[in-house]
């Protein structure tokens, strides 16, 4: 049977901590770059029309080997 002794056991590493200010700074990054993120997908949707899609897709500029023309157009 194994040894279960503290002394064969391996402890666990330490949690990742960060200095305070450091700690402070990753929550407005990350909030400031979901924004971002968030605003750019908010300015594709309004942005683009399905015509404009259609047109892209039908000029061979994008091709995919998975899809058809008209579910391109639909994704």
């Amino acid at each position: 049977m194994g040894d279960n002794t503290p002394s064969n056991q391996i402890a666990p590493k330490p949690a990742m901590v960060f200095r305070r200010p450091i700690d402070w700074a990753i929550g407005p990054i990350r909030s400031i770059a979901g924004a971002l993120i968030a605003h750019g997908g908010i300015a594709l949707y309004f942005g683009v029309t399905c015509p404009e899609i259609a047109d892209y897709v039908h000029s061979s500029e994008f091709q995919s080997e998975v899809l058809t023309d008209v579910e391109t157009i639909n994704v």
